[in-house]
């Protein structure tokens, strides 16, 4: 039960910092994104199985949050973590080594997805015109969400360490001696 109130509480909190503060401190059309990257760390510490419930709870609070057709995060923040935990299973995605280029893939082509989708929710074939016109303005707005994406990432990334290591810590309370 502890647990699910931890959880609960982490999750609320990233999206009201997602629906409130993100919009006022960014100012480009790109925000950042505050809850895919908690998804997405979560995701890499936890597996797609565990995740999949609170990655369901995430998105519909966060399109309740957002005023968001209901549903349309859940399938992104699903679909994101589908992706990454198949390809963490297959390549080593830790925080040593090629695993860091691997994460540095997995923001940014979570980034750009969750952009397409809901551009393509919102106005279907006409996002190409609207998204991809200006080439110049197109590049700078995603490099600037990608950037912070980043930034947040990796402190959500060692944020959600802590709590999962917590947690195990509680679950195995039973240290071995050591010889």
């Amino acid at each position: 039960m502890k647990k699910f109130s931890i959880y609960s509480i982490i999750i609320f909190c990233a999206t009201v910092l997602q629906a409130s503060s993100v919009p006022a401190l960014s100012g480009s059309a790109w925000l950042p994104d505050v809850v895919l990257m908690l998804v997405l760390a979560w995701t890499l510490l936890d597996g797609f199985d565990s995740l999949l419930p609170w990655a369901v709870f995430a998105g519909i609070l966060y399109d309740l949050a957002t005023f968001s057709p209901l549903g349309s995060h859940v399938i992104i923040f699903a679909l994101v973590a589908y992706g990454v935990s198949f390809f963490s299973k297959r390549f080593s995605a830790d925080a040593r080594g090629g695993g860091i280029f691997l994460m540095v893939f997995f923001v940014i082509s979570s980034t750009l997805g969750s952009r397409w989708l809901l551009s393509f929710h919102g106005a279907g074939f006409d996002f190409f015109r609207r998204d991809f016109s200006d080439l110049w303005n197109f590049s700078k707005m995603f490099f600037f969400a990608s950037f912070c994406n980043l930034l947040i990432f990796a402190i959500l990334f060692l944020f959600v360490g802590k709590v999962e290591k917590f947690f195990y810590l509680k679950k195995n309370d039973r240290v071995p001696l050591s010889r």
